[in-house]
């Protein structure tokens, strides 16, 4: 079940009659169900999963999220007329899991008012009421990360019916969330917004082809994708044509662009060069890395040499703006042969009925002796969380647990189909979407809002050709240091 919760209501009026929603039966069943369409790692993998004996006695599971976020696929529940078949799959989950259970999922919708800190607010609220209002929340940590110091949030690790080391769970990302053995939010395959979020480059295939570029899948393959690799063709194709210039203007131009930039692709390229603004030591103790690497300098003045460039788009957030300059629109209209942006991309404009024929591949190596690749995912990323209000946090995650196995197992396969250009009878596409996917992960100084003022000073100085990261750097170096003791004495009180 879906049920919309207006933001501006207060956490006692939650309580109230104020939900409006329509409830599945167990015995109806979706148009276009069956999410498992193609192959992909997941679902190629033979799983045995334990299911256990648990009967909920048809009570609710209440789960608390938004409704709407930047485009990208954070829906726990869908209608039973939903056609689509990514909708499909998570209806079908659900129902499966009400019927093994003997439990009603109950999804309030927090509706989205572009506020992410009015979202977490609300969220405070319910969870400083001391009432046991949902079971399960959704929520951007970073925002809001008082509700871990304050012991709003169960340590996970101690929720035993949470199988947290299983591939449904991400591995990957929850090992940088976790604080010692503490584990207050996790990321998993029961909302999808973890690979939506996931950054990426996009090609065009038409301009690859018709510029005669290497091939970007060839590139992954041997081990060659590397910055210096991404803008050398970048600067090769740039080109103003009958334009007077580079500059945008009101998109009415011809210019053909090497990339069209995301506002937040320098700070994505520098994580996927393998730089951190915070680190964690042998000891377990959390330090400002950038402080004092000077490969972090040099990564950022070869970001600087590459997106300062003219003939690189630094185009807006805005998705297909044209007199904005929103960061598709140039790459969907032939205008820009790379892109850099979220995954969720992909499926935007399959739905938006676009046929630039696109490739996507994982976010470059900084050189050639970085060994592995660095996805980062958005730093707003809704996490799954346990209030300590929840009075059976043990039946709480033996159904959590098993809904990311069926969310891993059953609707991951139809996000990659909708996602990937040619869906899953594309071996190569498939292949790369593996890759970013296995290689995604944090810098958790942003999920503990350790570093926004630093890292949107330093991609601005990418963008405009200002080499003054040192010191930008210097100049935070105190108040980050300042914030990651606070934090780390916060939470030491939390474990007495």
């Amino acid at each position: 079940m879906k049920k919309r919760i207006f933001a501006a209501l207060s956490a006692a009026v939650l309580l109230g009659s104020v939900f409006a929603g329509c409830k599945h039966g167990h015995d109806e069943k979706p148009d276009g169900s069956g999410g498992n369409s193609g192959t992909t790692t997941p679902a190629s993998t033979e799983w045995s999963y334990d299911y256990g004996d648990l009967n909920y006695g048809g009570k609710d599971i209440r789960f608390m999220t938004l409704d709407y976020l930047w485009d990208m696929y954070i829906y726990l529940d869908r209608d039973i007329d939903d056609t689509d078949r990514l909708d499909a799959a998570v209806y079908k989950r659900d129902r499966l899991i009400e019927e093994k259970y003997g439990c009603k999922i109950n999804v309030y919708e927090q509706q989205w008012n572009w506020s992410i800190p009015g979202y977490a607010n609300e969220v405070y609220k319910v969870l400083a009421s001391g009432d046991d209002m949902y079971d399960v929340i959704y929520v951007p940590i970073n925002a809001q990360p008082s509700i871990i110091t304050e012991g709003r949030l169960y340590n996970l690790e101690n929720i035993r019916t949470l199988q947290l080391e299983k591939d449904w769970w991400d591995n990957s990302i929850n090992n940088g969330y976790r604080i010692a053995d503490n584990l207050y939010f996790a990321s998993g395959s029961l909302m999808l917004q973890s690979f939506d979020s996931a950054w990426a480059i996009f090609f065009n295939q038409k301009l690859i082809n018709e510029y005669r570029l290497d091939n970007p899948y060839d590139l992954v393959r041997n081990d060659g994708w590397t910055l210096d690799v991404l803008m050398s063709p970048c600067r090769s194709v740039a080109n103003v044509n009958s334009s007077p210039s580079f500059e945008w203007g009101t998109g009415d131009g011809d210019q053909l662009y090497g990339i069209s930039a995301h506002p937040n692709l320098p700070d994505k390229l520098i994580y996927a060069s393998g730089e951190r603004y915070v680190k964690e030591d042998s000891d377990g103790k959390f330090y400002f890395a950038a402080a004092d690497s000077e490969r972090f300098i040099n990564v950022a003045t070869k970001l600087m040499d590459f997106l300062s460039y003219e003939g690189n788009l630094r185009a807006s957030s805005e998705e297909l703006g044209k007199d904005g300059a929103g960061y598709m629109y140039p790459f969907v209209n032939d205008r820009a042969v790379f892109l850099g942006a979220e995954i969720k991309t992909g499926r935007f404009l399959k739905q938006k009925g676009y046929e630039t024929e696109y490739g996507i591949v994982p976010l470059p190596k900084y050189d050639a002796n970085q060994k592995e690749y660095y996805t980062p995912i958005v730093e707003n990323l809704l996490v799954f969380t346990v209030p300590t209000t929840c009075k059976n946090p043990e039946e709480i995650g033996t159904v959590i647990d098993a809904m990311t196995y069926l969310g891993y197992t059953d609707v991951l396969p139809e996000y990659y189909n909708q996602t990937l250009f040619r869906g899953l009878n594309n071996d190569e596409d498939r292949e790369m979407l593996d890759i970013i996917s296995n290689s995604r992960g944090v810098d958790i100084a942003y999920f503990y809002g350790w570093n926004p003022d630093l890292a949107w000073k330093i991609g601005n100085s990418i963008f405009s050709g200002q080499p003054d990261f040192a010191s930008s750097i210097a100049a935070e170096k105190e108040s980050i240091a300042l914030k990651i003791e606070d934090w780390v004495s916060q939470l030491g009180k939390l474990s007495k």
